[in-house]
């Protein structure tokens, strides 16, 4: 799980700048390991906002990163890199609309407790549609071995 914030670098010209702030959970991940350093991750988030006199909106976002750990320890700090692709949607008021989000990552983990958790930072850039962001993701491991 990662809280995470976005700030977008490109908007198109009818559009206003944008920053995302999801806290406590940005997205939810589930990680499989296929070998020491490779690890399969794909993620989910679901968000749904009413304001009275206005439509609501649901936002939804799911898809798959793979990770890279520069180190095959789980009991030591490691570098790794995460490539990732996913589709972003919305709807609300009678309308929807989604799109292909594609981005990669860099971060660090910090594994606690014998390696049962890991603290892990990030960050990211990720391009969906015509709009580039830039993200940051502080998070929580658990590995139930």
């Amino acid at each position: 799980m990662d809280g995470a914030a976005a700030f977008d670098l490109s908007v198109p010209a009818n559009s206003a700048k944008t920053t995302r702030i999801g806290l406590p959970i940005g997205n939810l991940r589930l990680g499989f390991y296929t070998s020491d350093v490779w690890e399969i991750e794909p993620f989910f988030a679901l968000n749904y906002a009413k304001v009275e006199g206005f439509a609501g909106l649901t936002a939804y976002q799911f898809g798959s990163g793979v990770l890279y750990h520069f180190s095959p320890s789980r009991m030591q700090s490691q570098l790794y890199l995460r490539p990732f692709v996913g589709v972003v949607g919305a709807s609300g008021g009678g309308n929807s609309n989604s799109d292909v989000l594609i981005g990669a990552g860099v971060g660090m983990k910090w594994p606690k407790l014998g390696g049962r958790i890991a603290w892990r930072g990030e960050g990211n850039i990720s391009t969906t549609g015509n709009v580039t962001s830039l993200g940051l993701l502080w998070g929580l491991s658990y590995y139930p071995r």
